[in-house]
């Protein structure tokens, strides 16, 4: 049955898109070949685009059905290591149907996922099937409301299944008869609504039975008495019109990744397959998308998309009738002369979890041009995402929009540009809270109305948040980072930036509990920056449930302002490796860091007032957070580095078997025995050594230059964003 555009939101909002027949195919080369031997990427979706009632089971493209999905038709690629490539010389791949495209991780230990080289001027070209024939012109007797008209107006092509019919009769109230004769050879010609014609003769009705998928014959009979439950072949109507109905298409990538040109900070794998994005060039003036256009349902779910030119949305343009869902996405280095990351004709924008940093060019990253609204939509919303390093401005945008948990900074332009010629009255319906907002506002009403106040914001006072609930930048925003990924040096920075990845892009910012506060106090009642400073107590400002990580909010009653929410340690961290010779070594950071935001708190002087050799009952006075054993090594001594930043274990002699002891150390959030935590001054690290000083097996937590040594397992961004990448080392008991 065709979909209407509110069913379609609601299955797009369930990341289910179901089919009357679906299929599976096997991407199995990475070229952007079409033969008989082989399925290319662009080969599996041109088998895809043909209906399903006549689709083949094997197709001479040398694609074939490796099964019936249960769901959704599903393009499925196999992780390799190349790159899946579009090729300049054969344009972007059109989807003309819906598909889920879904990418299979690699098996090592820190998964990747197939990526696709975007050497064309576009990726993908979604706008639902071809409507080549016009199915007439206009008719004053019988014709299809234009509000039903969803290709171009006047060709009878639409989408939606009850579509509104208007036309003329004599004068007077006169009795319409409407019928309808579906696609299907053994069809009927059934009566689908009836109307009176107003005193002139005008009338207007909508079909009260759903239109079948195909060309449909429609019939208007007026002037009798009654109307017939058939339309006979003795009876002659008035007039005979056809219309089209076609299925809204909906697209999504899943666990995919992208390169177009002029990306930057490849990773590792990436670089291994020698993929080398060519520089982007100026953009051909009217380009609509560097790797996506569409013009139908598009969500991008665990993707990240490097790269990308066009005039307007250098990584994706949204059409008129277009929706971008996008979770746990990352979209950097789009060059564009207007929205170099998105740019959205209408309001359909559903943006959630993700990274849109170091875009380039235009004047905004994000760009809303117009304050319509997409059918089935109230308002566009982007929550949950980190906006960073972008030429122009973060978001360019009109009414009906609602920015929640937001974290914007260091973009050239400022923050956000307003616009829209009633943002002053509430019918604007444009909404901010619990935001990072650091760069200037421009656009922003004199007043913003009462029901539209934005709250729970720290923001550049150009923005005009004047809500008591909101602060004002005070300039020690972003913290400078430490090697070992913390910012324990820097006293007043309120983020630490996280580049978990070490591609040279920030991937977010951790709210901290500076190592200032007073302990005893509730870090609310001080200024403590962003840290259960957000909403409380109110629907329309609530924070979301969950951050741009997916952890979970609000521990403390209140959630943090920003994208990220701080999230505790357990009550211990497992540390520990294998002991071939020598000494295992290891900072206090990446233990911390590894499923925490916590940060270790030592005295001034450290290195002078703390023991080189943990004492194995906690100190008092100036030396209180010092680090302590709360359990003892029996088969070795466990000191602190120089810096007393790290420890290291080394054993009294080589030993077979296991030795452990646990470090209670003192962190910013620790000290303050913040009521939202377990009470305990201290957090424990639980290490086991393991030791086979015959095996000859070296892991990664021994150093061969006696260094501190991070351990941690390194991530990928798309995978940083979303959870899905399995991590190495210190884990949260």
């Amino acid at each position: 049955m065709p979909w209407s555009r509110g069913s379609l939101l609601v299955a797009l909002l369930a990341l289910h898109i179901p089919f009357a027949k679906a299929d599976t195919v096997i991407v199995d080369t990475t070229a952007d070949d079409s033969n008989a031997s082989t399925c290319s990427l662009r080969d599996a979706v041109t088998y895809l685009n043909i209906p399903a009632a006549t689709r083949p089971a094997s197709h001479g493209n040398g694609c074939a059905r490796e099964g019936e999905a249960t769901t959704a038709n599903i393009i499925t690629l196999p992780y390799k290591a190349a790159a899946y490539v579009i090729d300049a010389g054969k344009g972007p791949i059109d989807i003309d149907t819906s598909i889920v495209i879904h990418g299979e991780e690699s098996t090592a230990k820190v998964p990747a996922s197939p990526f696709v080289w975007v050497k064309a001027s576009q990726a993908f070209r979604i706008d639902g099937p071809p409507l080549t024939e016009n199915l007439g012109s206009v008719d004053a007797q019988l014709d299809m409301d234009p509000a039903s008209d969803t290709g171009t107006i006047g060709d009878r092509h639409t989408s939606t299944v009850l579509p509104y019919f208007t036309g003329t009769t004599v004068a007077g109230e006169t009795l319409v008869c409407l019928y309808a004769k579906g696609p299907a050879t053994d069809a009927k010609n059934l009566l689908i609504n009836t109307v009176l014609s107003d005193p002139v003769g005008a009338w207007s009705l909508r079909s009260s039975v759903p239109f079948d998928t195909g060309i449909n014959v429609v019939s208007v009979v007026t002037g009798g008495a009654t109307c017939a439950a058939e339309l006979l072949p003795a009876v002659t109507p008035d007039r005979i019109i056809k219309v089209s109905v076609y299925e809204d298409s909906a697209v999504k990538f899943s666990m995919v990744d992208f390169v177009g040109c002029g990306a930057s900070n490849l990773p590792a794998h990436m670089v291994s397959a020698n993929v080398i994005p060519a520089a982007c060039g100026t953009p051909v003036p009217g380009s609509k998308g560097g790797v996506f256009y569409t013009n139908e349902t598009l969500e991008l779910e665990s993707v990240a998309v490097r790269g990308g030119s066009a005039d307007k949305g250098g990584i994706i343009y949204v059409d008129d009738e277009g929706i971008l869902n996008a979770a746990s996405a990352a979209l950097l280095n789009g060059h564009a002369n207007s929205g170099s990351a998105i740019y959205m004709e209408r309001n359909g924008l559903l943006l959630s979890r993700a990274l849109i940093a170091e875009n380039r060019d235009a004047a905004e990253a994000v760009m809303i041009a117009s304050g319509s609204l997409v059918s089935g939509f109230s308002s566009s919303n982007i929550e949950n995402v980190t906006f960073h390093g972008n030429d122009g401005y973060a978001l360019a945008v009109n009414e009906n929009v609602k920015l929640n948990a937001l974290t914007i900074i260091d973009n050239v332009a400022g923050a956000i540009a307003f616009s829209g010629t009633d943002l002053a009255l509430e019918a604007s319906n444009v909404h901010v809270y619990n935001s990072v907002v650091s760069g200037i506002c421009s656009g922003v009403p004199a007043a913003w109305p009462t029901a539209n106040a934005p709250k729970f914001n720290m923001a550049n006072s150009s923005c005009q948040f004047v809500d008591p609930s909101n602060t004002v930048n005070n300039g020690n925003l972003v913290a400078v980072a430490d090697a070992d990924k913390s910012c324990y040096e820097d006293t007043a920075g309120m983020l630490c930036p996280r580049d978990f990845d070490d591609d040279g892009v920030t991937d977010f910012y951790v709210p901290r509990y500076l190592p200032t506060l007073v302990p005893g106090v509730d870090p609310a009642d001080q200024f403590s920056g962003l840290i259960n400073k957000g909403s409380i107590g109110e629907i329309m400002s609530a924070c979301p449930g969950q951050d741009q990580r997916t952890s979970n909010r609000g521990q403390a009653g209140r959630c943090d302002i920003g994208a990220i929410e701080f999230q505790f340690i357990n009550e211990r961290v497992n540390a520990g490796n294998f002991l071939v010779t020598g000494r295992f070594e290891q900072t206090f950071a990446a233990d911390l860091v590894e499923g925490s935001d916590e940060e270790l708190y030592l005295p001034a002087n450290a290195s002078t007032i703390c023991p080189v050799i943990l004492p194995t009952a906690p100190l008092t006075g100036v030396a209180e957070s010092c680090p302590w054993l709360s359990q003892a090594p029996s088969k070795g001594v466990v000191k602190l580095t120089a810096d007393r930043k790290g420890y290291f274990y080394q054993s009294y002699s080589d030993f077979h078997g296991f030795d452990t002891f646990r470090i209670e150390v003192t962190t910013t959030a620790s000290r303050l025995n913040d009521y939202s935590h377990p009470a305990s001054r201290t957090r424990g690290i639980l290490a086991t050594i393991s030791s086979e000083p015959e095996s000859g097996a070296v892991s990664d937590g021994v150093l061969d230059d006696g260094g501190a040594f991070d351990w941690l397992g390194l991530i990928g961004l798309g995978a940083l964003l979303s959870h899905r990448r399995i991590r190495r080392g210190a884990s949260r008991a």
